[in-house]
């Protein structure tokens, strides 16, 4: 009897043996995950994606590409090219001169080839759960990206896959700029009909900031087409990046159209509102707290960080998760802004500029432009005079 278990006994051994060989022979090796042997589910995919996020937050981070790294401080994010705020850089002054080297350029495209391989390892896929919003994610910011290439250098090469050492892009000439524009309208409008509803405002990307962002885009290159037209467009060779429009580019009226259109689409859509303490003692300091809102501690009115639905597009600091790395509220100074941002700032009574608003009453006083203004001015500069 003895002897009939011990044989019994082996033979089970042998047989678990055999499964554990199998199951450790068919594990996914851990530390060597490739392009090649990745992109099998839908988790992967989604992880992949969300190493497409562009929206960098108040950090610096860094991208490395083909062993070289590139930073990214948290000033870049801020206008710098504007005459809204008094630090103008030499961009807004008319003295910088073309470099070999930009960063922009290099990080940009260092995202765009994370969301080239995305979107096609998503054309090999044969597994059965969805991956639909990981693509959106991957073209949205493929777009993202082009916009900020768009923004900065006007038209710029096209690469839309993965490349090679021996890719035919590597030595292409710039694409027009209505050629960029072109993909990125194509690619917002696939994110559009791929990404979720807005439901938990993590700083996901939605269907409803894809549509805020293509509005943005389109009102970009309407009033660019409309009012600078084709003065920069050069010939393509010695200058310039062309002019060539692609087929069916659409007209300066479709393009405010659609983005009036996809404006009203979020508005309508309920799922943002404006942060505000209406009807409460502290209405004309609420947006003293839009940026800097923590918890119920950090305000008087005893709001929580969750009931902030204004942002569409935005970047979820986390004390643990997602450290800011800056000291905003004791070691930043401010914006530096204008007088000419300052006028611009609408009066309650009419909702116009202070130019041009029945509130107007000069400068003779210090305090005589805060009177019936926007909460925005009065919480973002300090009125002469006022113990705060």
């Amino acid at each position: 009897m003895k002897r009939y278990k011990l044989m019994m006994s082996a033979v089970a051994l042998m047989l678990a043996s055999t499964s554990c060989s199998d199951y450790f022979l068919n594990l996914e090796p851990t530390d060597t995950q490739t392009e090649a042997n990745y992109y099998k589910t839908a988790a992967q995919f989604e992880a992949a994606a969300n190493g497409t996020y562009s929206f960098y937050g108040f950090k610096d981070l860094s991208e490395t590409v083909n062993g070289t790294k590139y930073t990214h401080i948290v000033y870049n994010i801020w206008d710098n090219g504007s005459d809204l705020r008094s630090e103008l850089n030499e961009a807004v002054q008319g003295t910088l001169s073309a470099g070999q080297t930009d960063t922009y350029w290099s990080l940009c495209y260092a995202k765009i080839r994370k969301c080239n391989v995305v979107i096609e390892k998503a054309e090999e896929y044969t597994g059965t759960e969805s991956i639909a919003a990981s693509v959106a994610t991957a073209k949205f910011f493929r777009a993202y990206q082009y916009f900020w290439l768009l923004e900065r250098f006007g038209g710029v090469p096209l690469v839309t896959r993965t490349l090679s050492t021996g890719s035919e892009e590597l030595y292409a000439a710039r694409n027009s700029r209505y050629e960029v524009v072109g993909q990125i309208l194509s690619d917002l409008t696939d994110a559009i009909n791929g990404l979720p509803d807005e439901s938990s405002y993590d700083g996901k990307v939605t269907k409803q900031g894809a549509q805020a962002f293509k509005a943005r885009v389109l009102l970009f290159e309407a009033t660019w087409e409309k009012y600078v037209k084709e003065t920069t467009d050069g010939n393509g060779t010695s200058e310039g990046a062309g002019s060539a429009k692609p087929s069916g580019y659409p007209s300066v009226e479709s393009m405010l159209t659609e983005a009036a259109s996809l404006a009203d689409a979020v508005i309508s859509s309920k799922k943002y509102s404006l942060w505000s303490a209406e009807g409460t003692v502290y209405e004309n300091i609420a947006y003293n707290y839009l940026f800097n809102l923590e918890d119920e501690n950090t305000n008087p009115m005893g709001y929580k960080k969750d009931l902030n639905k204004e942002y569409i597009l935005q970047v979820c600091h986390d004390p643990v998760s997602n450290k800011c790395s800056k000291n905003i509220t004791h070691a930043y100074a401010g914006s530096n802004i204008t007088l000419k941002w300052m006028n611009m700032v609408p009066c309650i009574s009419d909702g116009l500029p202070y130019f041009y608003s029945k509130d107007y009453k000069g400068f003779n006083k210090m305090t005589d432009m805060y009177d019936n203004r926007d909460s925005r001015l009065t919480a973002c500069v300090k009125i002469p005079g006022k113990t705060y």
